[in-house]
């Protein structure tokens, strides 16, 4: 998945006559057109879920994952390492529903699928770590802290667009699928802390609202208009140079194999006419 945090370049604000061709065969007016429910998408999207959940390997790769990231190069250096105990992928599942498609104003041959999207359930990370107090020596004092964090509600519009590539001459990938999510989300959490070895304390506010700020804000960074997220859609097609060259491969191994028999052939020959010169 590859991040970006500018639009596409801009385009004509006017449809192109391709796509006015095709949404008159197919759709229609996007202005009278009703809405759709996505019913079809809710329950493709909650099989995958269900696959999800119930595999005990993908629930262990997930551990190592969120292992790797939260241990990796960015965490600060007065924290000790960080273990992930548990991670709980809720029970219920993502409705998606009043779809329509609208027109790009920046790029004139491209369409928008926009659909309010709405999530309610309780997703928890839970880890546990120390605080490390490096002055005036290194791990002068800990402090050991257990948090864990849960999603509870998400809702928001979400638009997904289909682009093609930028570079014309990119023969890897022909397209890619944009999507973002408009500035008025609504992301709601809970936040529970546990910091101390004896004398505990519960549920700091500080806390909370630390990670709930830095949580919201990377959200904001990564995937909220004018920020989005790109999946390129790699060409499965060979082009024609890669198809000469995959020509010229064959034949250059199949006169290396023309050479290989003949010369095996050549050593049977004279392997035979030596013994039966040595029997002569």
């Amino acid at each position: 998945m590859c991040l970006r945090d500018k639009q596409p370049p801009l385009h004509s604000s006017a449809l192109s006559p391709t796509v006015v061709h095709f949404l008159s065969k197919i759709y229609g007016n996007l202005t009278t057109h009703p809405a759709e429910s996505l019913d079809w998408l809710n329950v493709l999207i909650a099989q995958i879920m269900m696959q999800f959940r119930s595999n005990r390997m993908f629930k262990e790769a997930l551990l190592v994952y969120m292992d790797g990231i939260l241990n990796g190069r960015s965490k600060p250096s007065f924290l000790g390492y960080i273990k992930v105990v548990g991670v709980n992928l809720g029970e219920d599942f993502p409705i998606c529903s009043n779809c329509r498609i609208i027109s790009r104003t920046d790029m004139s041959n491209c369409l928008d699928a926009v659909m309010d999207v709405n999530f309610i359930d309780e997703i928890t990370l839970s880890i546990e770590t120390q605080f490390m107090l490096n002055y005036p020596k290194y791990e002068f004092a800990v402090l050991p802290i257990a948090l864990s964090l849960s999603i509870i509600r998400f809702s928001g519009t979400l638009s997904i667009s289909l682009i093609p590539c930028e570079n014309q001459s990119d023969i890897t990938n022909i397209a890619a699928f944009v999507f973002s999510f408009s500035p008025d989300f609504r992301l709601d959490m809970n936040v529970h802390s546990l910091v101390g070895a004896r004398s505990k304390l519960q549920d700091i506010p500080k806390i909370s609202q630390f990670l709930e700020f830095r949580i919201r804000n990377w959200f904001i960074e990564k995937c909220v208009k004018p920020h989005f997220q790109r999946i390129n859609i790699p060409n499965i097609w060979s082009t024609k140079v890669n198809q000469t060259n995959e020509c010229e491969q064959i034949f250059v191994q199949a006169i290396e194999n023309i050479k290989d028999s003949f010369s095996e052939t050549n050593k049977t020959t004279n392997t035979k006419s030596k013994i039966h010169i040595e029997k002569n």
